[in-house]
């Protein structure tokens, strides 16, 4: 709550099981309690400024000034962890350059260390070997911290590491991404020097010692700000670089910031670059640079923070890592296990393979529609002798049959009939027909009732009527829904169509939105869309 009182942190932690996160299947985690739930820092003048409101312009205004006034500080949150600690470094809100950094069990949550630096902005940029890599920028210092006892191992003035130097800037710096290599690679920001440190890990308060240093040659082949998304491994960087793209459209044609996405690596030592692979917005567009496969893309106008939304790291001697979020993210991997000649194998049987699932699936829609058609035509075969059964049997016979109102409209309607005659499709019916002597529903007539009556040829030509309706005693029963599978029945389908004067395939969506009952279908397509005055 860094609008009132209080800075809480919370921290989760959750094991990943290897065997459920392999493949390409996703894994769902649910969190539950905070591994860590602690207050780090509080307003100690949060209740003398509420007193001091209430008496101006109250207490809720007061708030809202503090809010706008906290809102404005950065925090400037880091958080490392290893198998064991929880490393959190981060500025008091409340406090003027202040800077708190704290040490937790990563088990239990425990807290280790919990450090204050009054009057100092610190940060936070490595943490390996329970040794915390931080920068000073007040003081204009590089520290190594042991996070066992809180001590300094080591501090390096920035005004030294540019002492004789043919430039000057401040420094950064990243610890080896191997378990067992103990180095530490600092950098100039301008990328024209460095130094390797290595450290004994074995020893608490080992001072590391200097490895090698040097001047970078052509400080033009690291872009800047290098080291905020790059990975250190046996003397080499791996880090991300924007390379201005050259098409052969006008100047005035060509987009703005228009780019490849390369990823290379720097040799300190033998101060040599060597580009790893080169990826455009499309792969025919891919041009061979020394990369390892043509499979990759990226964006040709990437975002802002383009270096820093692609974190690289090292899997294990020849496969690199890269988590590329600047829209949706995506895990890529660089293998460099196979030659050229096996990789274009292996993508080349992966493009058969895709376009064999593409065929597969097509041939499986194919083979459906035909099943459904071949459904269709028997069910329309076996409508038609329905159809001519009930007109042989049942039309002008007297013979009473069972139906469901489907429409009314005051004075007439349509009926919708079960067992044979329902082939017929929708009969209508008029006030005059009905036997209110009987029954005594005259005047009660409604939606799905139930009913009795005789069939007799319509006076249209293909048409028919009910004679003699009475009302089935029990009155309005649930209504019978009649379905193929998952296909309307074909007489429902033409119903539809007929009282609600649309196409048959409207009229089959709608019965199939209404889990086939008929008179909703009907309701749902006649019913007139609502008026807004």
């Amino acid at each position: 709550d860094t609008a009132v009182t209080s800075l809480q942190l919370k921290v989760w932690s959750t094991p990943l099981d290897a065997e459920a996160t392999a493949g390409d299947q996703q894994v769902v985690i649910q969190l539950e309690a905070p591994l860590l739930d602690q207050t780090v820092a509080e307003n100690e003048n949060s209740e003398n400024t509420s007193t001091a409101a209430k008496k101006k312009k109250g207490n809720q205004d007061t708030k809202a000034k503090l809010t706008r006034e906290l809102s404005k500080k950065e925090l400037k949150p880091t958080v490392f962890h290893s198998s064991d600690r929880i490393v959190v470094c981060l500025l008091n809100p409340y406090k003027t350059r202040e800077t708190i950094l704290m040490v937790f069990n990563a088990g239990s949550g425990e807290k280790y260390l919990h450090l204050t630096y009054p009057d100092m902005e610190m940060s936070l940029i490595g943490f390996k070997d329970n040794l915390a890599l931080m920068i000073n920028r007040t003081s204009s210092h590089i520290l190594l911290l042991s996070t066992e006892c809180g001590e300094t191992v080591l501090d390096l003035a920035i005004s030294d590491l540019n002492k004789d130097a043919s430039s000057y800037g401040p420094w950064v710096g990243l610890f080896d991404c191997v378990p067992g290599t103990p180095e530490i690679v600092l950098l100039r920001s301008d990328n024209s020097e460095y130094r390797i440190y290595k450290y004994d890990p074995k020893v608490e308060m080992s001072v590391p010692v200097l490895k090698e240093s040097g001047p970078v040659y052509d400080k033009s082949l690291l872009p800047r700000d290098v080291l905020n998304c790059a990975s250190f491994r046996d003397g080499v960087l791996y880090f991300n670089k924007r390379t201005p793209a050259t098409t052969a459209e006008p100047l005035y044609m060509q987009e703005r910031n228009e780019c490849y996405h390369e990823v290379g690596c720097y040799h300190f030592n033998k101060q040599n670059y060597m580009p790893l692979t080169l990826m455009t917005s499309q792969p025919m567009m891919m041009t061979k640079y020394n990369e390892q496969s043509n499979t990759h893309t990226d964006s040709m106008v990437p975002a802002k923070g383009f270096e820093t939304r692609r974190p690289l790291f090292i899997i294990d001697t020849l496969r690199l890592g890269q988590l590329n979020d600047s829209y949706a993210p995506t895990l890529k991997i660089f293998d460099m296990n196979h030659d050229e000649s096996s990789l274009i194998n292996i993508e080349i049987q992966q493009m058969k393979d895709i376009e064999e699932e593409v065929r597969r699936k097509q041939a499986l829609r194919e083979q459906q529609e035909r099943d459904k058609e071949a459904m269709q035509q028997q069910l329309r075969t076996q409508m038609e002798q329905d159809r001519t059964d009930a007109r042989q049997n049942i039309v002008d016979k007297k013979i009473r049959v069972k139906g469901y109102i489907i429409e009314w409209r005051n004075t007439y309607g349509f009926i919708r009939s079960e067992g044979v005659a329902r082939s017929l499709g929708r009969i209508f019916f008029h006030r005059s027909n009905m036997m209110p002597h009987k029954f005594g529903w005259n005047s009660n007539i409604e939606v799905g009732m139930q009913l009795e009556y005789t069939i007799s040829t319509g006076r249209d030509p293909g048409s028919f009527q009910a004679y003699d309706v009475a009302a089935k005693s029990g009155g309005k029963d649930l209504v019978p829904r009649h379905s193929h599978g998952q296909m309307p029945d074909l007489g429902d389908i033409q119903i539809v169509s007929q009282t609600a004067r649309v196409s048959h395939d409207i009229a089959q969506n709608a019965l199939k939105n209404t889990n086939f009952d008929i008179i909703a279908a009907i309701s749902n397509l006649v019913t007139p869309p609502a008026q807004f005055y």
